[in-house]
């Protein structure tokens, strides 16, 4: 199912949530998060990867998290629906951090985390955690 004019629904749940759930995958997604990585797809003008299980890659658990799924920090953002980790084709992501960081507040005010871009090599996490801080929320991984 189209969520964006760049990315289906598939692209933010991993296989098990889609099998089970089809189109209502959707409920487990903020809209927020679609909004950017579509925003995103925009600005940069190159193909966005957050999952990519329904084209037969590996990449299933870069958007939501279901509570079966034990990697990662237990109150991750990911599970909530609330979280991306994604890589630009032709982008390093430590520019692709840079980026976000530099138009945030421009294009994505939403955007209120990004894991801190030396412990993620590959890609870039971002989340639009509730928070009332002003600033952008540079964090480590758990």
């Amino acid at each position: 199912m189209k969520v964006s004019p760049n990315f289906n629904i598939e692209e933010f749940v991993p296989k098990s949530v889609w099998l089970k759930y089809g189109d209502n995958s959707l409920w487990f997604v903020d809209q927020r998060i679609i909004s950017f990585a579509q925003t995103l797809r925009e600005f940069v003008n190159r193909p966005v990867t957050i999952n990519d299980w329904h084209m037969s890659g590996p990449l299933q658990y870069r958007g939501f998290r279901p509570p079966e799924y034990t990697e990662g920090a237990k109150m991750s953002q990911h599970r909530f629906g609330r979280a991306i980790d994604i890589s630009v084709n032709g982008m390093f992501s430590d520019e692709l951090a840079n980026l976000i960081i530099e138009r945030r507040l421009a294009a994505w005010p939403y955007i209120t985390a990004i894991e801190n871009p030396e412990h993620t090599p590959t890609w870039v996490h971002v989340d639009c955690r509730n928070s009332t801080a002003k600033d952008l929320l540079i964090v480590d991984p758990v």
